[in-house]
C-alpha cells in the first residue's frame, strides 16, 4: 500500500509510521528478529512476573493461615495454663485434705494409745486393790 496516497480517514501520523514498520521490518531482517527476541524476552519476563506473583500471594496466604494457627495454639496454651493452674488448685486442696486425715488419724491412735494405757493402767490399780483386799467399787 502507498503511504503516500493513503484515504481520507486513514492518513494519520501513526496510521502512517504503522505501515512503515513492516517495510523497515522487511528492510532489515537483523531487527526484525532481534525484535521477536525482545518480544519473547518480555513475553518469558511477564511468565515469571505472573508466576512469582502467584507464588507470592500464596506465601501471603500461607502466613495468613499461620498467623491464623498461631493466634489458636496461644489460645490452646491460655486455656492449657488456665486449666494447669486449677489442677495445681485442686492439687493443693488435696494435699491440705490429705494433711488433715493424717493429723486426725495420729490425733485417733495418739487417743487409742492413751486409752489402751489408761485401761492398763485400771488393770494394774484394781490387781494392787485386789491384793490389798479392798474391793474395786467400779469392776463389776
Amino acid at each position: 500500500m502507498d503511504t503516500d496516497n493513503l484515504p481520507e480517514g486513514m492518513n494519520t501520523e501513526e496510521i502512517r509510521q504503522a505501515m512503515g514498520v513492516p517495510e523497515r521490518f522487511s528492510d532489515n531482517r537483523d531487527e526484525h528478529i532481534l525484535c521477536l527476541s525482545r518480544l519473547d524476552a518480555a513475553r518469558q519476563m511477564r511468565t515469571w512476573e505472573i508466576v512469582l506473583e502467584q507464588k507470592e500471594l500464596e506465601l501471603r496466604e500461607k502466613a495468613s493461615q499461620l498467623k491464623r494457627k498461631d493466634s489458636q495454639l496461644k489460645r490452646k496454651d491460655s486455656q492449657l495454663k488456665r486449666k494447669d493452674s486449677q489442677l495445681k488448685q485442686k492439687d493443693s486442696q488435696l494435699k491440705q485434705k490429705d494433711s488433715l486425715i493424717d493429723q486426725e488419724r495420729r490425733e485417733k491412735e495418739q487417743a487409742q494409745k492413751e486409752n489402751e494405757q489408761a485401761q492398763k493402767e485400771r488393770e494394774r490399780l484394781a490387781a494392787l486393790l485386789k491384793k490389798a483386799g479392798i474391793r474395786d467399787e467400779h469392776s463389776h
